[in-house]
């Protein structure tokens, strides 16, 4: 009998350390909904947030650390693919090889710099700087938009539809990230 009253107690607990778990996994989702849907567009913000494994956990400042090192893993993608097309488009007598060197490594050099201006970013926001990590994700999306603005300047040159479509993604995860800062 002691035991069996026992079983029901422990039974007891779990059932209550689940229902608790459960109501804060919960919560916390509803969190990270909100955080990203003060977003144009929420999507990017909600896979960015949702597969990191410390998002189920975090509070709304860690969110936007999340968002940010996503901001830093699309540039770096992004200025990685300009490097390569900036190898590809050699150096001849064709003009938009030319171009399209150029235009590539002034937006590999752009996407550096917004790296460097997100790691500075995540930084204020660890230290509860909001307004200067605010101005550094505007330098770092300036950036950016300089070097989508060349890329869509030159419709005949060939730039690859998956980087046009990142440079977009940064786009939203730059306003994302902007927003959740702007309500910390």
């Amino acid at each position: 009998m002691i035991m069996f009253q026992g079983v029901q107690i422990h039974s007891f607990v779990i059932t209550i350390f689940l229902i608790t778990t459960l109501s804060l996994v919960h919560s916390d989702d509803k969190l990270i909904q909100s955080a990203c849907h003060d977003a144009d567009s929420p999507a990017p913000c909600l896979q960015c947030v949702q597969s990191d494994p410390k998002a189920i956990k975090a509070n709304r400042i860690e969110i936007s650390t999340i968002v940010v090192s996503c901001l830093r893993k699309h540039a770096t993608n992004i200025a990685s693919n300009m490097s390569a097309l900036a190898i590809r488009a050699k150096d001849d007598n064709d003009d938009d090889k030319k171009l399209m060197k150029s235009i590539c490594e002034s937006c590999t050099k752009s996407y550096h710099e917004a790296i460097n201006d997100l790691n500075d970013a995540t930084v204020k926001i660890k230290k509860g700087v909001y307004d200067d990590a605010n101005v550094l994700l505007r330098k770092a999306l300036e950036n950016e938009f300089d070097c989508h603005t060349r890329v869509n300047g030159h419709k005949k040159l060939d730039f690859p539809k998956s980087v046009v479509d990142e440079m977009n993604v940064y786009e939203q995860l730059s306003d994302a990230a902007l927003r959740i800062i702007d309500r910390l």
